[in-house]
This record gives C-alpha cells, sequence and structure tokens, in this order.
C-alpha cells in the first residue's frame, strides 16, 4: 500500500473534515480517493432527494473538494454541480453576515445563550477529543 504523509496543518487547510482521519496523519491514496468518491456521492444522493439543499462546509472545503477531483481525476461532474449550484454554504461567513451580536466570537457555542439553549451535556473542547482520536488510532494498531 502506498502512504502519503500529510502534516497535520496541511492537513486541516486541504482535506474535507469529513474525510480526515484522527490519527496517524498518513492516507493510502487508494483510501483517499474511495473516501472522496463516497463522500461526493453521498452528497449527490441527498441532493437528488432534496428540492433545495445546502452543504455546510467551512471556507477551505470546496477548495479540497477540487484539488481532491484534480488529484484523482474523478467526479468531475458532480463536483462542477455542487460548485455551481449554489449548494455550498460557508455556515460561519452566513452566520457573521445575518447577525449582530454583544459577543467575543461568532461560534455556534458563543451563540447558544442568545437563543435560550441549555446543554445538559458538556461538550468537550476540541484538543481533548484531538487526543482521545489519537489514543484510539494507537490502540487499534
Amino acid at each position: 500500500m502506498v502512504r502519503l504523509p500529510v502534516r497535520r496543518a496541511r492537513q486541516r487547510r486541504e482535506l474535507p473534515s469529513i474525510l480526515v482521519e484522527g490519527g496517524d496523519g498518513e492516507f493510502s491514496i487508494v483510501g483517499e480517493k474511495r473516501a472522496f468518491e463516497k463522500l461526493i456521492d453521498f452528497v449527490i444522493t441527498r441532493l437528488d432527494r432534496t428540492p433545495r439543499p445546502h452543504l455546510p462546509l467551512r471556507p477551505y472545503e470546496p477548495t479540497a473538494m477540487k484539488r481532491l477531483m484534480g488529484r484523482h481525476a474523478t467526479h468531475e461532474d458532480e463536483v462542477d454541480r455542487l460548485l455551481r449550484g449554489a449548494v455550498l454554504v460557508d455556515l460561519y461567513r452566513a452566520i457573521r453576515q445575518g447577525l449582530r451580536a454583544s459577543v467575543d466570537s461568532y461560534s455556534i457555542k458563543r451563540l447558544e445563550p442568545l437563543y435560550g439553549l441549555t446543554r445538559t451535556i458538556d461538550l468537550r473542547d476540541a484538543g481533548s477529543s484531538i487526543v482521545r482520536l489519537h489514543g484510539m488510532a494507537r490502540a487499534r494498531r
């Protein structure tokens, strides 16, 4: 199996979040292609079933989709359909443009008190989740 080393900083910028494996920082090229195809097939299936779908993404993910499409020469028409169909939405940008609030950050977690949400379970911070994923990946080996 061919392994493709990916540095963590580059990993976050280039790969759609659904494709990032939490663990060793390496990907097989064949596995990456399969994961990309599976993601696009999943999105297109939902697009066909939903009248006016929107897929909330981070700002860099459409670029990552284009890069993966080109790297693996697959699903060109489907990615083009997503990009031209205004399906991909930068949710963070939409919230910032549509809402004015007296908060330090416009993250969903920071805005929850404004609409009266009271959590029954405490959210874990991202750092502890990443540490846990690394531990799980090591245990699998």
